[in-house]
């Protein structure tokens, strides 16, 4: 159920992807060609060059989230370094990762779902909550292992909030980890979200 629930999602994202930023950069560059006969040929040949490269980037990008499986049976340090240098370059945000113990390197029964939470959580505070620095921690406390995502942005009001699709996604994903997942958010100073598996 979770991994139907992951493939929906993933589908879902992925179609927004490729409507919103490649068919739309092609379009662009569609347009350019048109330009470039007319004037300023330099300029549109630079700006076609930026897209299309833009545009590679984007479908190697796709074409890794078509093939989740592959982090299942490993440690998801590398993937999510992999999502935290898309952030940076995309939407300038300052991202780290804390994990003196290495926990996002062992492998583990439900790492793709674990990879799957941390990325959701990772795009909200880039795109949604507008955050500048974001950071990601994992550790042991009480025996337990800790993961959280923690930003500056925008905020929220916990008892006010709707519930949309990308916190429904996280908290059914939550469930089917068996983790607790702790929500804290105040209006203009940040949300930090932890699971504890």
């Amino acid at each position: 159920s979770a991994k139907a629930l992951l493939c929906t999602h993933y589908c879902n994202r992925i179609s927004r992807q490729l409507h919103d930023g490649i068919s739309q950069d092609m379009s662009l560059m569609k347009l350019n060609l048109h330009l470039f006969h007319q004037d300023h040929q330099e300029m549109h040949l630079r700006q076609m060059q930026e897209l299309l490269e833009k545009g590679i980037v984007e479908l190697r990008r796709i074409s890794r989230k078509m093939q989740p499986e592959e982090i299942d049976g490993v440690g998801i340090l590398h993937a999510l370094e992999m999502e935290l240098q898309y952030i940076r370059k995309n939407f300038q945000v300052c991202c780290t990762i804390d994990d003196p113990e290495g926990l996002l390197q062992k492998a583990r029964p439900g790492n793709l779902i674990l990879y799957s939470l941390l990325e959701e959580m990772l795009l909200n505070a880039a795109i949604h909550a507008k955050a500048t620095r974001i950071l990601v921690v994992a550790e042991t406390l009480n025996n337990q292992h800790t993961f959280l995502v923690r930003d500056n942005g925008i905020g929220f009001d916990t008892q006010l909030v709707t519930a949309g699709n990308g916190l429904n996604y996280i908290k059914e994903q939550a469930n089917y980890l068996g983790a607790t997942l702790k929500i804290d958010s105040i209006p203009g100073k940040g949300t930090c979200i932890e699971l504890v598996v």
